[in-house]
């Protein structure tokens, strides 16, 4: 059996970009209008610091960002096109977290404030329901094995 030796690690901003085909139906009024088709490449990133202390403590800070389309941050190019509001093409968030182990349990908590909707779905938040800044509070008790 032979052994590949590693390259060191390294701290990096993660990111990711992909080429999408994205069809869309959008109007003012919110009913079913004729397709928008849009070649896009959408872009993804975060930034995050996170601090350990002992008894098992951590805290984190984290910025992401998301774009459905790399050449149109802002979504006005798409809101102009499509009658949306642009903000249903970004998420800009800030996160805060802690964490605590516990034997074979994990506690978590984080609090975030969004600006933009591109995460949310409109099955589940229709698009003249969704606010351009939220918040969401995040809870989570998990048993490793």
């Amino acid at each position: 059996m032979t052994s590949r030796s590693r390259p060191p690690c390294r701290p990096r901003m993660r990111g990711l970009q992909g080429k999408t085909r994205h069809f869309s139906s959008y109007t003012t009024s919110w009913d079913t209008a004729p397709i928008v088709e849009r070649d896009n490449t959408t872009e993804a990133w975060y930034v995050q610091a996170t601090r350990r202390f002992p008894g098992d403590w951590q805290v984190f800070l984290r910025y992401d960002v998301f774009y459905f389309d790399k050449s149109d941050h802002s979504g006005e190019d798409f809101a102009g096109i499509a009658g949306a509001n642009p903000w249903i093409r970004y998420a800009k968030d800030w996160t805060l977290g802690v964490r605590k182990d516990i034997d074979r349990w994990t506690l978590s908590a984080e609090w975030h404030q969004i600006d933009g909707t591109a995460w949310l779905s409109p099955a589940d938040t229709p698009y003249n329901q969704q606010s351009q800044e939220w918040d969401l509070l995040l809870l989570q008790a998990a048993w490793r094995f």
